[in-house]
């Protein structure tokens, strides 16, 4: 477990780092036997709620889902790990990488299912937007993909301009 650091304006990935585990059940299925896309996006989505709260250390709504890729099917009984890491942040607002993988308890074997950003904007109450802390990387992997989600984010405010 991570403690919070003693600098509240930026938080390493690491420290709202989330990882959250479910069954596929039948009731998950889609015609095909396969888990129902829309299930596991919601699953996603409440892992990246669960790590922007942390980050952030307040609510926080869900305003994007970027390159949402599905790339496997799950099956029911198959075990889903839901890994959710804080890669950027603007003023108001968490870009969080979201991985699903699928495990295959017979054998061990996981495989990603699927993976997107989502982007988490701190609110109040009655919606008002409120300051989140940077994102501070410390490995070249979480570097990198902090200058990808910087580059997205001013993507971003430049088409709203």
């Amino acid at each position: 477990m991570h403690k919070k650091p003693q600098e509240s304006n930026s938080h390493p990935p690491s420290f709202a780092e989330t990882r959250t585990s479910h069954m596929v059940m039948p009731g998950d299925t889609n015609p095909h036997g396969g888990l129902f896309g829309g299930a596991l996006v919601g699953w996603m989505d409440l892992s990246a709620v669960l790590c922007s709260q942390k980050h952030a250390s307040g609510q926080v709504v869900t305003a994007r889902i970027d390159a949402i890729d599905f790339v496997a099917p799950a099956r029911p009984g198959q075990h889903v790990t839901i890994t959710a890491v804080p890669t950027f942040a603007g003023n108001t607002s968490v870009e969080v990488m979201v991985t699903a993988e699928a495990q295959y308890p017979e054998s061990g074997s996981s495989r990603v299912i699927c993976s997107a950003i989502f982007t988490m904007v701190r609110v109040t109450p009655d919606g008002h937007t409120l300051p989140v802390p940077k994102v501070e990387p410390e490995t070249e992997e979480q570097k990198l993909l902090y200058e990808e989600g910087k580059q997205r984010y001013e993507s971003r405010r430049k088409s709203r301009s």
